[in-house]
C-alpha cells in the first residue's frame, strides 16, 4: 500500500466477532485529498452500520452505506452533483457455516478453490458519486453471491488504485 500522495482514497476495512468476519476493500473515486476525505467519511458509515447497528448482510450494508452517503452529501448542498463515489467489494464469512456472502460496487473478487478460479462480479453502480442523482429514486438495490469455502480457499480482494495513477511510470 504505497498512497499516490500523503492521503489515499483506497482502504481495507474489517470488523470480527464470533461467528463472522466482515472484510471490505474500498475505493474512493478521488484521488489525493477528495479521496482521503471520502475514505474517512466512508470508514466513519461502515462502523455505524456494522459495528452499530449490527448489520453483516454486505448487500444490506452497501444499499444502507449508498443512501447514507447521499443523504450526507445532500445535507450540505441541495444541488449537489457531489462527483466522487465508493467502488466496493465487501466479504462477510459466517465461520461456523463455512460460507462466505460477497457483494459489490463495481469490483469484483477472485476466488481459487480445488485450483479453479472463479470471478465474483459487483453490480455494475458506484456507491453515491457522481451519477447518484440520476439514480436517487430508481436505484437497483445491490445484490449477493454466496460461496462455499473449502479448506484450501483463498479469497483476492483488490482496487484499481495502483493501475489507476496518474502520471505513467512515475
Amino acid at each position: 500500500f504505497k498512497p499516490k500522495d500523503i492521503v489515499s482514497g483506497d482502504f481495507y476495512w474489517f470488523f470480527q466477532n464470533e461467528d463472522k468476519v466482515i472484510i471490505a476493500v474500498i475505493d474512493c473515486t478521488g484521488h489525493g485529498v477528495p479521496g482521503g476525505f471520502m475514505s474517512m467519511v466512508s470508514n466513519t458509515v461502515m462502523d455505524e452500520i456494522v459495528i452499530e447497528k449490527k448489520i453483516y448482510k454486505p448487500s444490506e450494508i452497501l444499499n444502507l452505506l449508498d443512501s447514507n452517503l447521499k443523504k450526507l452529501f445532500l445535507k450540505q448542498r441541495e444541488d449537489s452533483r457531489f462527483i466522487d463515489g465508493l467502488d466496493i467489494s465487501i466479504c462477510s464469512i459466517d465461520k461456523k457455516k463455512d460460507k462466505m456472502t460477497f457483494a459489490g460496487a463495481i469490483q469484483s473478487i477472485y476466488v481459487i478453490s480445488n485450483r479453479e478460479l472463479k470471478v465474483y462480479n459487483g453490480n455494475k453502480h458506484s456507491i453515491a458519486g457522481l451519477y447518484f442523482q440520476k439514480r436517487q429514486s430508481n436505484a437497483e438495490p445491490y445484490t449477493e453471491e454466496i460461496v462455499t469455502l473449502e479448506e484450501d480457499t483463498a479469497i483476492y480482494m483488490f482496487t484499481d488504485g495502483f493501475i489507476d495513477q496518474y502520471g505513467g511510470n512515475d
